[in-house]
């Protein structure tokens, strides 16, 4: 039997990053890579990466590029 989780979809919100988000963006990106401590499961991708995605500065770089725009989504409660 699958479970089901119910979401409100109010509850999202949409917007461009601004400067002022770059420190929270590159946490979270590098945070999506375990690194070493994925050497407890059976699947890891540690071999495959060292040290970090990103930083703020391409972050940074990557908001105000002309041809690139970054869209985050944000859950409220």
């Amino acid at each position: 039997m699958t479970q089901t989780t119910q979401f409100n979809l109010n509850h999202l919100s949409f917007r461009y990053a601004k400067r002022e988000d770059t420190a929270d963006i590159s946490r979270l990106v590098n945070s999506a890579y375990r690194g070493d401590s994925s050497r407890v499961g059976w699947t890891t991708e540690a071999d495959l990466i060292d040290g970090a995605r990103t930083n703020e500065n391409e972050i940074r770089e990557l908001i105000v590029a002309k041809d690139s725009m970054l869209f985050l989504c944000l859950y409220k409660q």
